[in-house]
């Protein structure tokens, strides 16, 4: 069922969140799903209004999008869950692309709006460390830690570059590859 027929259905104020990842308008043909509207804000317009309608006062909706179409959500979303009711844009890094003409775009976006902020209990959203990180980079800082008190900053700095790229070349370390 098209997620529209399915919003109609869903009781009023009913869902405490909603996360919805709606084609992005590159009008390419490599989804599933059609990535080509004609009228793109008109399409997502639809689905935000019914998507308030079923959301609880309490409610938040999270709206991922990419560049491409990203400032044009964001001011439909202010339209319709006012921009007062505006929570916050996490960023999500993605794979890698190889294939940009100018610009290599490695993130996307999700918008989060709550449906009355007033009635919006806090939350905290903490980072956390994933345990094949955690290890590797506590045993960097604090041999860092060691060379800055024995022997400097100057060496310090040349030990830490030192390191990174030597853990630069492990599995899941590649993206340290970008600070050196």
């Amino acid at each position: 069922m098209e997620a529209l027929e399915c919003l109609k259905r869903i009781e009023k104020e009913s869902v405490q969140t909603i996360y919805i990842d709606p084609p992005y308008n590159t009008k390419s043909s490599n989804f599933e799903y059609d990535d080509s509207h004609a009228d793109y804000e008109k399409w997502i317009k639809e689905h935000l209004i019914l998507a308030k309608a079923v959301l609880k006062q309490s409610g938040c909706i999270f709206i991922s999008i990419d560049d491409n179409k990203m400032a044009e959500v964001k001011i439909i979303a202010n339209e319709i869950f006012g921009a007062r009711n505006f929570l916050g844009t996490f960023i999500t890094k993605q794979a890698t692309r190889s294939n940009a003409k100018h610009i290599n775009i490695t993130h996307e976006y999700v918008l989060s709006y709550a449906k009355n902020k007033a009635c919006t209990p806090s939350f905290k959203i903490l980072r956390t460390l994933l345990p094949i990180y955690d290890k590797p980079l506590k045993d960097l800082m604090r041999t860092i830690k060691s060379v800055f008190k024995q022997k400097g900053q100057a060496q310090a700095q040349l030990a830490l570059k030192k390191q990174i790229k030597e853990l630069s070349q492990k599995e899941h370390f590649n993206f340290l590859k970008t600070i050196i």
